[in-house]
């Protein structure tokens, strides 16, 4: 009775505009009254076997998610400290994938299909919304900074910032496509990246989410440089080989992270590097087949330079970085005198930064607007998973 408790906290809140569309749409979620037996089972093992067991007190996770209206924070423990507690490396590498196995056990039964869809949604809902919790309350303000800085030269993100945005997409299309353009945004580029550099400093989370689409604001200034030295850049139709290839490395980590609960969240990201530099490579193999070797060498620039930094220096990746890019002269930083930014970016719907208290830090049961997903982009990261989970379980 408390998971269908928790979960009704969230189903009006999130994902309200997915459907699927293998065939047929989705239906709509069953009611607490008419679950059936997959649902129930997911509803009955939940509570004990992934929070409970894992040290996260279930009343104290129904009092943080349902916004302080049902539930009660553990004895000795206040808002920020139980949510410390919930959010942490370890327990979310235990808690996550748990719910993800516990989730793929009742998708492999008997059940009708309407009962599995129920089940998978409600879980994956309740998923999102702890990974909403868990994030920081800069996030949406950074994204919107992000946003503004592009619409302030006039380029446009939706390359960095779509639904099919991923680490192995292309993320400079919006350097232009023709020589005006490209021209154009090459005239604004340090003034796009003054804008954009104090992000960094102001609100590291947004760093992290962006690493995992592929982004790297320091990487990405310098990787235009090289464009812009050389508007003529060379392309191959050899490549999409290479995305072929890859993406199927990127359906597998994927499936790992959210479907089967192999890869742990903390483990994400050095998964996702892999198929970055997978395809750096091949494409490196590509042009040193088809181009000569100062086209060669611009390109292997380019793409080791917008390499994102975790892939460069992660302890898991740093050997295929250094034996892909080690020929490579990569551009140094830009030096560029900017003005000093405040130390962090406050929390649009509470007026406060990252303080710990009530509704600094995540609130989306009473605030709702601070969900820390980074606006649309990090809901269709999440969102889309269920579409995944459709796809490749139904």
């Amino acid at each position: 009775m408390m998971f269908q408790m928790l979960v009704s906290a969230v189903l009006a809140l999130l994902c309200t505009q997915l459907h699927v569309t293998h065939g047929q749409q989705q239906p709509p979620p069953q009611q607490p009254g008419q679950l059936g037996p997959c649902s129930r089972g997911l509803e009955q093992e939940l509570p004990v076997q992934c929070l409970q067991s894992n040290g996260i007190d279930y009343n104290g996770t129904l009092f943080i998610i349902s916004g302080n209206r049902t539930g009660a924070l553990p004895a000795g423990m206040t808002y920020s400290s139980f949510l410390d507690l919930m959010c942490s490396v370890g327990k979310q590498d235990q808690v996550v994938p748990c719910i993800l196995q516990l989730m793929q056990k009742w998708n492999k039964t008997q059940c009708q299909q309407q009962d599995r869809i129920t089940m998978l949604v409600r879980g994956r809902q309740l998923l999102a919304f702890m990974e909403g919790f868990c994030g920081d309350p800069c996030e949406q303000a950074a994204m919107q900074t992000l946003i503004q800085c592009f619409g302030a030269v006039e380029v446009d993100p939706t390359s960095i910032l779509n639904q099919n945005a991923t680490i192995i997409t292309d993320k400079f299309s919006f350097v232009g496509n023709d020589s005006a353009s490209a021209t154009k945004f090459c005239n604004s580029r340090q003034k796009l990246f003054t804008c954009l550099s104090p992000l960094a400093t102001q609100c590291p989370k947004i760093m992290e989410r962006l690493y995992t689409l592929g982004v790297d604001l320091e990487g990405m200034e310098r990787a235009t440089k090289v464009l812009c030295d050389d508007l003529d850049s060379p392309s191959s139709p050899a490549l999409r080989q290479c995305d072929q290839e890859v993406g199927l490395l990127f359906q597998q980590v994927q499936e790992e992270r959210f479907i089967t609960g192999k890869t742990k969240p903390s483990q994400y990201q050095g998964r996702l590097c892999q198929t970055k530099l997978s395809k750096v490579d091949c494409e490196l193999k590509k042009f040193r087949d088809s181009c000569g070797a100062e086209s060669t060498d611009m390109v292997s620039t380019y793409e080791c330079t917008s390499i994102p930094k975790p892939c460069r220096e992660g302890s898991e990746t740093l050997r295929v970085y250094e034996s892909i890019c080690k020929k490579v002269t990569t551009p140094a930083p830009t030096v560029t005198v900017r003005p000093t930014p405040p130390k962090k970016i406050e929390n649009p719907d509470t007026g406060r930064g990252d303080d710990g208290d009530y509704n600094s830090r995540g609130s989306m049961g009473a605030g709702g607007g601070a969900m820390a997903v980074v606006g649309e982009a990090l809901r269709v990261l999440v969102c889309s998973a269920v579409v995944v989970v459709m796809g490749l379980r139904m």
